[in-house]
Parts: C-alpha cells; sequence; structure tokens
C-alpha cells in the first residue's frame, strides 16, 4: 500500500535522515547528492540559514565561509574560495546509512528546530553511479553528473607540500589564500614607537658617553677609562668646571684631555689666561707638547710663561741636531744671538756655544785636508794608523786627541796645532796632558812623552813633572806596552816607595822593583825577590848582578 505524502515525510525524517549524511561518502550515489543540492538550494529560497562547515579531503568538518554547491541547470559563478560548502547539520554518519527505497531527503536545520520539507523527484532517466574504492573517490571533484546535468564543484589546486596522511581544511587552505591585512596603525601608536625610540637613543647615548652628562660624571668616566664626550659642555663655565675637576683627581690623563679640548674650543686670548691660573694644567700642557713634538707651541708657551732659560735651551737643542755642519753653524750662531748673548745668567752658555761653532769652523777644513792627504798618501801616519771616522762634530777632547795624533808638532798658527786648540778652546793643564799622554803612547812615541812630562827650572835644570800624577802615567804606559827602562825612569818619580812597590809589582815592571831594592839597600827583600823569578830570564841576571855588585852598602 502506498502511503501518503505526509507518511512519506515523515518516515524519511525519522528514518532515513536520522543523521546527517556526507554527500561525498561512498555510500551516497549521485541521486542522494542531487536530492541534498536541491533541498539545500529549496532552504535557502525560504530563507533559512544554517551554520556550515566545509569538509575537508579526509571527510572530516571543518569551518567554512559559504555554501559553494550548485546545480548543473545553473552555471557555477566563478569564487576565490577553494573549497566545498555543505550544511553543518550534515556529518559522516559513524554506521553506513541503510538504503531506503524513499526518493526524498529528510534534513534537519541546526539547533533541532524543524523546517518545510519538499519531495524531491530527479526523475526515472537519472544515470547511476559505479561504486568505487572505499579508499578513494571515482567521481571527480569538480563534477557531478546529476540527473541528466551536470554538478559543477569548484577546482582545488593540488597541495603537494602537504603530508598524503591528512590533507587542509578548505577553511585553512582559504585563509593562506587570502592577502595579509596589515593592521592599522593610529596616532597613538606611533607616539608609543617614537618614545621607544628615544628612549633607546638615550640608552645608546648615555653607553658611548655622547649625551650631556654632569661634570662629576664626566670626569668619573675618563678615570674609569670609559667612554666619554666633552663636546655637549659649551659654555665657558662648564668648560672651566671640568678642568677644575679634572685638576683635583690629580690624574695627569684627565687634565690633558681637558686642556686639550679647551685649546680647541676657547680662544687663544682667554685659554692662555685661564691655563695661567692653573700651574698643574701648565705643566701637564707642557708635557703634552714635549711628548708629541709641537715644537712651535711649546715655544710660543714657554714664551708666555716667561721661562726663557727653558726656551733658550731649546732653540738650542733643536739647533745641534742638525746635521749639516754648515747648517748648524748658523742656526747656532742664531740661537746664541737671539737667546743666550742678551739673556740675563746665560753669558756663560752663550760663550760655550761660541767655542762650538768655532770648532766647527776649524773642524771642516781640517777634515777635508786630512781625507785629501790620506787618499793621496804623502803622510806615512795615515797609512800606518788610517782615520776611523771624520771629526767632524766631535768634541774638543775628541778633536784634540785627532790632532795629537795626525798633528803633533805643528805651529800653533795652523788650525790642527794641539796647542792652538789648547788655547782656543780654554783646555786645562790635565785634559791637554792626559789626552796628549794617550795619543803619543799609542803610537809608541816614547821621546815625545818624556817630553811631555820634562820641564826646566830658572837656573836651566831639567825635571819630570806631571798633574796627573805619575802612577796613571805608568798605568798608560804599562797597557801600550813601554819598554821596561822606559817605564822605569817614570816609576822613579813617584815619591812613595811602597806605593811605587806596589805598583811595580801590580804592573810586573821588574826594573823598577830590582832598582827600588837597591836604592833602599835592603838585600835580603831583593834575594827573596831573585828566587822568585824565572832562572835564566832578563831580570833574573839583572838582579843577580845586583846582588854580586860590592859597591852597593846593603843595610839589610
Amino acid at each position: 500500500m502506498e502511503k501518503s505524502e505526509d507518511d512519506y515525510w515523515g518516515d524519511s525524517n525519522t528514518v532515513k535522515y536520522s543523521k546527517k549524511k556526507n554527500m561525498f561518502d561512498d555510500d551516497v550515489t549521485i541521486e542522494k547528492a542531487s536530492e541534498m543540492a536541491l533541498y539545500r538550494k529549496n532552504l535557502a529560497s525560504d530563507g533559512v540559514e544554517e551554520e556550515e562547515e566545509g569538509i575537508g579531503w579526509n571527510d572530516d568538518p571543518s569551518p567554512s565561509l559559504s555554501n559553494s554547491i550548485v546545480t548543473s541547470a545553473e552555471p557555477a559563478k566563478p569564487s576565490s574560495d577553494t573549497g566545498i560548502r555543505v550544511s553543518k547539520s550534515i556529518v559522516t554518519p559513524t554506521e553506513p546509512a541503510k538504503p531506503s527505497s524513499d526518493s526524498g531527503i529528510k534534513a534537519s536545520a541546526s539547533g533541532g528546530s524543524s523546517f518545510p520539507r519538499k519531495t524531491l523527484d530527479p526523475g526515472p532517466g537519472a544515470p547511476t553511479r559505479t561504486q568505487s574504492s572505499p579508499m578513494t573517490h571515482a567521481r571527480s571533484r569538480s563534477e557531478v553528473i546529476v540527473g541528466k546535468g551536470t554538478l559543477s564543484l569548484p577546482e582545488v589546486p593540488a597541495l603537494a607540500h602537504f603530508s598524503q596522511d591528512r590533507e587542509p581544511s578548505l577553511a585553512t587552505m582559504i585563509s593562506r589564500n587570502q592577502p595579509a591585512v596589515k593592521p592599522s596603525i593610529g596616532p597613538q601608536s606611533i607616539s608609543q614607537k617614537d618614545d621607544q625610540i628615544r628612549y633607546l637613543q638615550q640608552q645608546l647615548d648615555n653607553a658611548l658617553g655622547v649625551t650631556k652628562l654632569k661634570v662629576d660624571d664626566t670626569v668619573k668616566r675618563m678615570l674609569r677609562g670609559q667612554p666619554y664626550s666633552l663636546e655637549a659642555y659649551k659654555g665657558k663655565e662648564e668648560k672651566l668646571e671640568l678642568l677644575d675637576k679634572a685638576i683635583a683627581t690629580h690624574d695627569g690623563n684627565a687634565i690633558t684631555a681637558v686642556v686639550v679640548f679647551l685649546k680647541r674650543t676657547l680662544k687663544d686670548q682667554l685659554f692662555n689666561l685661564e691655563l695661567m691660573r692653573r700651574p698643574v694644567a701648565v705643566e701637564q700642557y707642557l708635557a703634552y707638547l714635549r711628548a708629541h713634538y709641537n715644537t712651535h707651541e711649546y715655544e710660543h708657551m714657554l714664551q708666555l710663561l716667561g721661562r726663557t732659560e727653558e726656551q733658550a735651551m731649546l732653540k738650542y737643542k733643536h739647533a745641534a741636531s742638525l746635521a749639516d755642519p754648515n747648517a748648524k753653524i748658523d742656526r747656532l750662531t742664531a740661537c746664541q744671538q737671539a737667546h743666550f748673548a742678551c739673556s740675563p745668567g746665560l753669558e756663560s752658555d752663550g760663550s760655550l756655544i761660541v767655542q762650538q761653532i768655532n770648532m766647527l769652523r776649524r773642524q771642516l777644513p781640517v777634515d777635508a785636508a786630512d781625507e785629501e792627504t790620506e787618499k793621496t798618501g804623502k803622510a806615512l801616519v795615515f797609512q800606518q794608523h788610517p782615520r776611523a771616522t771624520s771629526i767632524i762634530n766631535m768634541p774638543v777632547i775628541t778633536t784634540l786627541y785627532y790632532c795629537c795624533v795626525y798633528h803633533y808638532g805643528e805651529s800653533e798658527n795652523l788650525l790642527g796645532s794641539p796647542e792652538d786648540i789648547r788655547k782656543k778652546h780654554q783646555l786645562t793643564e790635565k785634559q791637554f796632558v792626559w789626552t796628549t799622554l794617550r795619543a803619543r803612547a799609542k803610537l809608541h812615541k816614547w821621546d815625545d812623552v818624556e817630553t811631555l812630562f820634562t820641564t826646566k827650572n830658572w837656573l836651566g835644570n831639567t825635571k819630570m813633572k806631571s798633574v796627573i800624577g805619575f802612577e796613571k802615567v805608568c798605568q798608560v804606559l804599562n797597557q801600550q806596552g813601554t819598554p821596561p827602562d822606559i817605564l822605569k825612569k817614570f816609576f822613579r818619580n813617584i815619591d812613595d816607595v811602597d806605593r811605587r812597590l806596589e805598583l811595580a809589582n801590580k804592573l810586573q815592571c821588574h826594573d823598577a822593583i830590582i832598582e827600588t831594592y837597591q836604592q833602599r839597600g835592603n838585600r835580603s827583600a831583593l834575594q827573596a825577590y831573585f828566587d822568585k823569578l824565572k832562572p835564566q830570564s832578563r831580570e833574573w841576571f839583572l838582579a843577580g848582578g845586583v846582588l854580586k855588585d860590592q859597591n852597593i852598602k846593603w843595610k839589610t
């Protein structure tokens, strides 16, 4: 018996569609999918809205935006959505739906409320779909045959980067394809960012010492070796306070840094005035100028301070450091006339500079002439004792020694004469004798050595005399290998006999020892010394001859 239309809708509502169906399930035929689509369309035309959700490729429901299923009777409109939308009330059943001979569709609105139900008749000629594997869908996801027409579904692009086990939901794909919406930036957020930027900039400036700090804080940074900046201090009072604080720390580096900063930022007149009031800062600044070889500024500061002596010595130092002898002569002459000749208390120093200038003027021609003589080989002394170096820029004593070696005995009117050097440069007797002794003893000119110490009295008698002492003379002669018979002549002039014997034993001058024992008449001491001598040696025969001499009156 055929059921009435009301019974049909009631049975279908309670039996077939008690649970919501997924149109992509394998047990849903094309006819049922067509019925579901038409039912959804009728509901939409009646003004009934249902909460919707998208269905992923794994048949899992996911949130969605709008319904995208249209029938083939109406062409599918292009849409930016990439998912398929169905009613949220249609879910995949946990158990396969029982087949029903009824051709209607039962549905319930979300939330449990009922909606009008309409009969859907696809017609007798609707094609059927071949059942596919439960793991795959044989039907195309873009087109589904509904009745005599085609159900168009939106194309979903292939996502190769998703795993095969689980594909993303349609809502996830839609959210990823939508352009990112930039957050609006209002005036308040801009102001906050500006405040943050200013704060970070201030912190950075504080770390680098760029910002203007208190004077005490800046000085502490200088003492600790932390970054600091003095450029922020613009006023005169701030700069002077900074200098006073640095002086109070007694730190030379801090004082020098502040003074250099003031020199660069203040006018010269104001800088000099304030610097003169602070002697500690003056000394630090002068030390800084000396260390950095700022000669011009250093001389200027000495002149402002009235330190004429230091200024004169500085000028002399720079003039004497020149290598060119002619330029040195000119610079020394100007320095002597400008700073030493007219400065009280520097007259004696000025006379020494004059002597240095005269020595340079003497050395230049002597050195040039000796160089030429050495090349030609006219003088034997240059061949026997070649010159080691030039005498230009050499001291007075060195020049005297040179002239005693190569120009000894020349007349005083010649520039190379030792006597002329002695007089012109005001050398003492000891300086002259000591230098001449060493020079002539080196050449083994023993006659010149004896002549150097031989003097005559007013009666015409000769006598040996030494202003440096004969002990030193004997030591120099012994070092140069003086013969014993000549050396004992100088030992005789040592008045202290005990000192003479001590020095003779030290220098191994046997002739002086034997002669001293003979003069004292000490035979026993001479005999003891004779026993120590090497037999058959020269001194052994000499001591034996004295012991055998019958004319000597021995005391012991």
